[in-house]
């Protein structure tokens, strides 16, 4: 699925267009490597991104990324226990300013996803 994903916005990005690209990857986006985590949080495979592409938060100055988007769902939410990951995010093409980038953290009220925002500039 990521390369067919990364095959369409590269089709896309070579036609001239802007491209964005937000989702649940169910895949750690932090460039790390964590130990004993649910096989749906492994990392995400950043090796495969395409010339020209980037996750949004990588590329913007000051991104606020300190809290992660998603809790395990298998108990209720403790924020002392629970098992959290950034599986949620934007990649953007470097036609694209990104000029803001937050996890906002709600604490899992709503759903086992915190949301994300992202301001952006379309670059001439």
């Amino acid at each position: 699925q990521i390369n067919m994903l990364f095959e369409d916005m590269s089709a896309d990005y070579a036609a001239g267009n802007y491209v964005i690209c937000a989702g649940d990857y169910n895949q750690n986006l932090r460039d790390v490597e964590t130990l004993n985590v649910p096989g749906w949080a492994s990392r995400f495979p950043r090796e495969s991104f395409t010339t020209g592409f980037d996750f949004a938060f990588d590329v913007t100055p000051d991104a606020i990324v300190d809290h992660d988007t998603c809790r395990n769902a298998d108990s209720p939410y403790d924020p002392e226990t629970a098992f959290t990951v950034m599986v949620d995010g934007f990649i953007v093409s470097d036609n694209i300013t990104v000029t803001y980038y937050e996890n906002l953290d709600y604490g899992y009220a709503y759903s086992d996803h915190d949301p994300v925002v992202i301001e952006f500039v379309l670059n001439e």
